[in-house]
């Protein structure tokens, strides 16, 4: 049996930020939901419309272990806001836009969707490098209308976080 030392501090995952935030837009932008020239954005959206991916905090590690030999295994966090930002929206078109993005977040998931009777599922997320594998991928809140901008648009937003796990020897 190792060394059990686990960290109680949250530091930041630098590497991992640039590894999740690439493997993250390349997965979100396979979407099946997404229309013909439609693409999530990182961090920016037009002022009436559009979709995008707001990280919260960048990555960091919340649990490290180091065994007895050197090999450490950290437990790191992405959080990210998806957002959805319509405008001239009724009744009808707020409940639609606040489905989409709760199927957004069922098949980032990888839990099935089915959508104009075809059924949709994620079979795995994508790779990040040899030493860190994404875990878990889950929502923290259902889609929600966050805020009605100046313009009348309006922000829907789904909290979501991946976990992934960091692995290397010392």
């Amino acid at each position: 049996m190792g060394n059990n030392n686990q960290s109680q501090n949250l530091r930041s995952d630098v590497e991992g930020y640039e590894l999740v935030t690439n493997a993250l837009m390349s997965l979100v932008n396979q979407f099946p939901l997404l229309e013909e020239g439609e693409t999530f954005s990182f961090a920016q959206l037009d002022d009436d419309e559009g979709i995008a991916i707001f990280p919260s905090t960048g990555s960091f590690i919340y649990e490290e272990r180091e065994s007895i030999t050197g090999h450490v295994t950290q437990m790191c966090q992405y959080p990210f806001t998806a957002v959805y930002r319509a405008s001239g929206l009724n009744q009808k078109r707020k409940i639609d836009a606040k489905e989409w993005l709760d199927y957004f977040g069922r098949w980032i998931e990888k839990q099935p969707i089915t959508y104009s009777d075809t059924r949709y599922v994620l079979d795995e997320w994508p790779e990040l490098s040899g030493d860190r594998s994404i875990e878990e991928v889950f929502r923290q809140t259902p889609s929600y209308l966050i805020d009605v901008p100046e313009n009348k648009s309006e922000n829907w937003i789904c909290e979501i976080i991946i976990r992934y796990r960091c692995e290397f020897d010392r």
